[in-house]
């Protein structure tokens, strides 16, 4: 035996630890970093917004503890997760999306992860980079803006041969707006805008109103309906235009819900049911005066001996006594000596019969006890709940 464990113990083999390890401890987004990739597919290969288009910051507000939430003093959600966004402007559909590589440690730079998902975008932007007039850091989040931005024009290009990308004046700069030329053959121009001119800055209006913490998944969730809606409204024209964003979410979220909720409704009708039958079967149900009440400790200590007891031979004292009978039993005695026959009318014939089964084994005489009135038995009228 000593050697067969000695045999396994040398058959033991050490590997190398997994890769997925290495990843998971330098991305911070590692576990929803799949969630993110499926998301960024579906909605790439799903649409393109057609005319402009912005290039801009999206913020997740979340309570996690992440490497991956930054801090902006100058934002309406200061502790958040950023992700850059490729919207569009007409139906407000999210094309490209991608997290801003906060608190990665891996050794690929965001354009190479962007371009990991997407291999039809690394020769044109390798190209593109290596250009002489374009002077922009391969590392730098540059490469990624115009990964993305011009990622619309390899999935469909426009028909009337441009786009017009509209930037805050943070993001444009002039090789910028060279690469974005360069990148998409001249079909995407780039246009700085005033960010207070722009439909009026909503970060006043952001820092008043109700913070919302979510997940990643949710969010991701939410940005699915919303551009679900944006197509329907695209492809419905006017007819679905009367509906709401608000009221189209309403609409999934309770279709989403609605197997759970049937569920619900069903388990709390079960137990309203069941809870109603065991009150009416406890409450009022028992006809019998046979019931254990404890003693009275006015005129005694309150301790009789138990009937069942003495009938086996053992004087043994209880607190608690039978209105009925007048008589002194422990708990359990009572449960034993009032069955279903002391109930009926041939009831003392049963009972004298049980204790001459009882005293036969034994061979004790007939016990007589007292039988008047006792005042150590409490009436129930004289009971009063606690």
């Amino acid at each position: 035996m000593t050697r067969d464990r000695f045999q396994h113990i040398r058959a033991l083999q050490f590997h190398a630890p997994d890769p997925v390890t290495f990843k998971s401890v330098r991305d911070p987004l590692y576990r929803c970093r799949w969630l993110l990739q499926h998301f960024q597919k579906r909605f790439a290969d799903t649409a393109v917004p057609l005319g402009a288009s912005s290039l801009d910051e999206i913020s997740v507000r979340t309570k996690a503890r992440s490497r991956a939430r930054t801090c902006m003093p100058s934002k309406p959600d200061k502790y958040s997760l950023r992700f850059y966004a490729v919207i569009g402007w007409d139906a407000l559909y999210v094309h490209s999306l991608w997290d801003n590589g906060s608190g990665n440690a891996t050794r690929s730079t965001p354009a190479q992860r962007y371009t990991e998902l997407f291999p039809s975008l690394r020769t044109p932007l390798y190209n593109t980079l290596s250009l002489p007039e374009i002077n922009i850091e391969p590392k730098s989040a540059t490469s990624l803006w115009v990964a993305m931005a011009g990622h619309q024009t390899r999935t469909y290009r426009s028909p009337s041969g441009r786009r017009l990308l509209i930037s805050d004046n943070f993001y444009t700069r002039h090789t910028y707006a060279r690469a974005i030329s360069a990148f998409t053959d001249d079909e995407v121009r780039l246009l700085g805008t005033v960010r207070m001119n722009l439909l009026r800055s909503t970060n006043p209006t952001r820092r008043r109103e109700k913070r919302l913490h979510m997940s990643v998944f949710t969010w991701l969730l939410d940005i699915s309906i919303i551009n679900t809606y944006a197509l329907e409204r695209v492809i419905g024209g006017s007819a679905s235009a009367r509906v709401t964003l608000r009221e189209f979410k309403r609409e999934i979220a309770d279709k989403l819900t609605r197997n759970e909720k049937t569920l619900k409704q069903q388990r709390d009708r079960r137990q309203q049911k069941r809870k109603a039958g065991a009150l009416d079967e406890a409450v009022g149900s028992v006809d019998s005066l046979h019931i254990i009440t404890p003693n009275s400790t006015e005129h005694s200590n309150g301790k009789l001996t138990c009937y069942l007891c003495s009938l086996r031979g053992m004087a043994k004292k209880a607190k608690y006594g039978c209105t009925k009978c007048e008589r002194g039993f422990h708990v359990e005695c009572f449960r034993a000596f009032h069955y279903e026959g002391a109930f009926r009318s041939n009831a003392p014939q049963l009972q004298d019969a049980l204790e001459a089964i009882a005293r036969a084994p034994t061979g004790d005489p007939v016990a007589f006890t007292r039988k008047r009135s006792n005042r150590t038995i409490r009436p129930i009228s004289e009971r009063k709940l606690p």
